[in-house]
């Protein structure tokens, strides 16, 4: 890649985010369209010349405030000047992925301002996406999904949430960082595994998680675990829904719209044709796992 080759020879002297001073840096332009900045006392004049023609390109967004700019640089540049670990009661990372480059970052910031029932701070890592900083407690993870909706027909660019896990207590910045970044790796594998959904949170994506970095052996073993049963796909869809209301026949009969005794027989014929006890709680689990892992791999 571009980046790494400019790192290589240029180091520390090599960024993504935005500085304090980004009219120290040449701004060039990769083919994804994601900003890179030099900084210009590390290029020769010929070196620069050359730059500016192959990668034509700007900061990758307008001036940042103050609280901004302590957070980009703490949480793109790894410093922390100006933040203090004591001031920051809690924190919730909502990272934010665009298909396309916002040509109008203020007023995409405004829209979400709107959007969501709370201030917060919006960082830009490049182009496409970035990360919301929530610091104030609020109750919106039931409207996300309208939230995005309406955010993507008003920009016509779909985007995609990642709701990270409330950060309190956090002792050091280390700890922070560790989390960021363990979120944007989740965030990732949630696209990957999960390309049609637009709002991930982090407590769905463990499972998903774990199979990514599993081996294809224990896929394999866990998707043949429903072999017996793999063609009935009304079948299975019912056991996830019961499975996903904690084992309540009454509830998830009602979100599949059929009667409980319905549901209790489709129960009864999936633990005789798989040998497996979806009724007891190991039972629950292993079969849990097996249709996300045999979803994954559809």
């Amino acid at each position: 890649m571009l980046v790494d080759k400019l790192k290589h020879l240029y180091s520390q002297d090599v960024v993504q985010a935005l500085p304090k001073n980004p009219e120290d840096y040449l701004w060039i332009k990769t083919g994804d369209g994601e900003p890179i900045g030099i900084r210009k006392s590390r290029l020769t004049n010929q070196e620069e010349t050359l730059l500016r023609t192959l990668y034509p390109g700007e900061p990758p967004h307008g001036a940042l405030d103050e609280e901004q700019s302590k957070w980009s640089l703490f949480l793109y540049g790894r410093k922390t000047d100006g933040l203090q670990i004591e001031e920051i009661d809690a924190v919730r990372f909502i990272h934010f992925d665009m298909k396309e480059a916002s040509l109008d970052h203020s007023s995409f910031e405004e829209a979400m301002q709107g959007a969501f029932p709370f201030p917060f701070l919006t960082v830009w890592e490049n182009e496409r996406k970035g990360v919301i900083i929530q610091q104030e407690e609020a109750d919106y993870e039931d409207e996300t999904d309208s939230i995005i909706a309406a955010l993507t027909a008003d920009f016509y660019n779909e985007l995609s949430l990642y709701i990270g896990q409330e950060l309190d207590e956090i002792k050091s910045f280390s700890e922070f960082l560790r989390q960021f970044d363990l979120e944007q790796k989740w965030f990732e594998i949630a696209r990957e595994s999960l390309p049609k959904k637009v709002v991930y949170h982090h407590y769905d994506m463990l499972p998903y998680v774990i199979y990514h970095d599993t081996s294809a052996e224990t896929l394999a073993y866990l998707t043949g675990l429903l072999e017996s049963v793999k063609t009935e796909k009304e079948l299975l869809y019912s056991i996830k829904v019961y499975l996903e209301n904690n084992m309540n026949i009454s509830v998830a009969s009602k979100k599949l719209f059929i009667h409980r005794n319905s549901l209790q027989y489709r129960v009864e014929k999936f633990i005789e044709r798989t040998g497996i006890d979806v009724k007891t709680f190991k039972g629950a689990l292993l079969v849990y796992l097996a249709i996300l892992a045999r979803d994954m791999r559809a």
